[in-house]
């Protein structure tokens, strides 16, 4: 019985850790909507200085293999796609966040079963991690 009690202990404090997101990486679509396109491109900063470097945005074009800082020069693009994704009513309840690292995804040209996953994985936050 106590070696029960000990798993579900732990279970719960696994759940309750995994579903934990800051206020700041669960800004919803309706945030990034209405910002203007300027604004854009400043939060696209913010999250370049934050996200520092790292995977999500090793391999982007026009950037040197193995150099892990997103670029000003994707910015067009990368607002270009995370607009573009927003629009599709099933994408209403995904983070700005997985938006950003999809449209990054689609940037470095991975595989499309690759970026479908994320995107269900993405969409599915909304009931495990608010």
């Amino acid at each position: 019985m106590k070696q029960l009690s000990l798993q579900m202990l732990i279970l719960a404090a696994a759940v309750i850790g995994c579903g934990f997101m800051f206020s700041e990486d669960r800004l919803p679509k309706k945030y990034w909507q209405d910002l203007s396109a300027k604004e854009k491109h400043v939060f696209l900063m913010g999250y370049r200085v934050a996200s520092g470097p790292n995977d999500k945005v090793a391999g982007m074009p026009e950037v040197a293999p193995g150099y892990l800082v997103l670029s000003e020069a994707h910015f067009e693009e990368l607002i270009r796609l995370v607009d573009s994704f927003f629009l599709e009513p099933k994408n209403e309840n995904v983070r700005v966040g997985g938006a950003i690292e999809i449209a990054l995804m689609k940037m470095q040209k991975k595989k499309p079963e690759e970026i479908e996953k994320k995107i269900e994985l993405e969409r599915g936050l909304i009931y495990t991690a608010f």
